[in-house]
């Protein structure tokens, strides 16, 4: 019962949130707020390795994520989060979310460009082969709608990634190519390997749900646990797993109405257009195909975040008016 509660619980904090936003809501500040927290959140981490008392406290709360690589131990960083994935996830999201407000708003971009640069290094030490992917796809999308808008704009933006890369690289290029190098190809050739065991997992939760009828449609709960006990690393199939192809469809159901209490409440009624306003939802999309955000406890702030991404930009002028400071 505990658990169900705090699982409504963070839908129905996320639904109060979109009726309380009005027009006049300040959305460059929900953005720079979550992405301060993240960055606030990694220094603190970083001071750990530094301060004993601090690195003890957080090591209290998780264990220690690490890739072996020529006879070198690299940590990978997590933040305050006790799972690097999960915390690259939220990494790619915060930066999504930077990136409107710095091709949207006109103020205060050297802040956001600067919190934006820090979170993509701090994402890279997370060594996780998700993010990685996944930072290639962002930068491949942004370029394909900044050209399809305005190609200059596309031409500054592959500039500074260029130019960012280049320090990077040359900077940290050994450290981090060994390291992704043995993420990527030192761990074998075949499927599983490449996904870290994570076709294994798939295949027997998809295999229990296509066993049982009842876990198919009602699925198994959201309190019973895991099959085998461990995440399924997948959103998608978990879902299926805990609530079925019903508890899908009212799921979906309650967040298209939840949208739609957000368009009511900002007073913009435009429709969802490919543009640039869809990346922090891709980035919630794309990275779950390998992990389980579903069971989280923060993705109802993550699915707020993406709303408002989407409701915030489908004309430009209202844009500026919602992201404009008061």
């Amino acid at each position: 019962v505990l658990h169900i509660f705090e699982f409504v619980l963070g839908y129905l904090v996320l639904i109060l949130s979109c009726i309380s936003v009005t027009p006049n809501t300040s959305i460059s500040n929900m953005f720079i707020h979550y992405s301060l927290g993240l960055l606030a959140g990694s220094i603190v981490r970083v001071l750990g390795y530094i301060i004993p008392t601090i690195n003890s406290f957080i090591l209290s709360m998780g264990r220690i994520n690490t890739v072996s690589t020529g006879g070198i131990l690299y940590t990978r960083f997590a933040g305050l989060d006790i799972d690097p994935n999960y915390y690259a996830i939220q990494v790619l999201l915060a930066i999504s979310l930077n990136i409107l407000v710095i091709f949207y708003v006109k103020r205060r971009r050297t802040l956001n460009i600067i919190i934006t640069i820090s979170l993509v290094v701090f994402g890279l030490l997370s060594f996780s082969k998700m993010y990685i992917l996944t930072i290639l796809i962002l930068n491949i999308l942004i370029v394909f709608m900044l050209i399809r808008k305005n190609i200059f704009n596309a031409f500054i933006y592959l500039t500074s990634i260029l130019v960012l890369s280049i320090i990077i690289l040359n900077q940290f290029g050994n450290y981090f190519y060994n390291a992704y190098l043995t993420r990527f190809v030192g761990q074998g050739n075949s499927l599983g390997d490449l996904t870290t065991g994570r076709t294994e997992i798939w295949n027997g939760y998809l295999q229990d749900i296509l066993e049982h009828l009842k876990i198919l449609f009602f699925g198994n709960g959201l309190a019973n646990g895991f099959f085998n006990g461990e995440l399924s690393h997948n959103m998608y199939i978990l879902a299926l797993y805990q609530i079925g192809i019903i508890g899908i469809i009212i799921y979906l159901i309650l967040l298209v109405y939840t949208y739609k209490t957000l368009k009511i409440s900002t007073s913009i009624n435009n429709k969802i257009k490919i543009s640039l306003n869809i990346i922090p939802l891709l980035m919630l999309i794309i990275p779950n195909f390998a992990l389980d955000s579903f069971a989280m406890d923060y993705f109802p702030i993550q699915l707020f975040l993406v709303m408002m991404s989407l409701q915030a930009g489908k004309i430009d002028k209202k844009f500026e008016v919602l992201l404009n400071e008061n």
